[in-house]
């Protein structure tokens, strides 16, 4: 051979896939003719200058105040696609976060909200 220290064809390594891989969401989830949602988006990390909101309502809860303001923010979405997108995505985002408290309560044994069960 003329150049040893090139292998052949069939020994080259499989070439690196050019995207990152995922897996698909379970059958059913994403609508007919709609790209699968990005499944985990890390949550923005605050800046020095994010401001905690008080409740003063001791009524008003922070998941309530979220989903109002979740709903103004859907609002200025005009593409029904892009809506049907984020709305399959944040139901993914919820459900998993489900999975996950779910396993922690039963593998610990406590609620992760309330801290170590007393008793």
């Amino acid at each position: 051979k003329f150049f040893p220290h090139k292998r052949a064809a069939s020994e080259q390594p499989p070439p690196m896939p050019l995207g990152p891989s995922f897996m698909p969401p379970p059958p059913g989830v994403v609508p007919p003719g709609v790209p699968p949602p990005p499944f985990m988006i890390p949550p923005p990390i605050p800046g020095k200058d994010a401001k905690r909101i008080r409740f003063n309502d001791e009524e008003s809860d922070e998941n309530e105040l979220f989903a109002k303001l979740l709903y103004k923010k859907l609002r200025s979405i005009s593409s029904k696609k892009r809506l049907e997108i984020l709305h399959v995505s944040i139901m993914e985002m919820v459900r998993q976060a489900q999975e996950e408290d779910e396993r922690e309560r039963a593998t610990t044994g406590m609620d992760p909200a309330v801290g170590p069960a007393m008793g």
